[in-house]
């Protein structure tokens, strides 16, 4: 899980409820934040690429089908 520099509420409530389901899946869960990033934007982008990259990749390593799962569906339609 990718935590932030710049960290607000919402974010920590987005990290709970994923965590969440992540656990109901019996999948381990780690927490990791780079650090020295000055500029939120630069963090943001970065994080939604590295992000994106590892699932992308961690996805077709396993032979999983990188598209759209129900559960993030749920994390969003909590999140309304």
């Amino acid at each position: 899980m990718l935590e932030s520099n710049f960290e607000q509420e919402r974010v920590t409530l987005r990290q709970n409820i994923s965590a969440e389901i992540i656990r109901k899946h019996k999948i381990p869960l780690e927490r990791l934040k780079f650090i020295g990033f000055q500029d939120r934007i630069f963090e943001t982008l970065w994080y939604v690429f590295w992000g994106d990259y590892v699932s992308y990749y961690l996805a077709i390593l396993h032979k999983a089908d990188p598209s759209a799962n129900d559960d993030i569906t749920a994390l969003k339609n909590r999140l309304i």
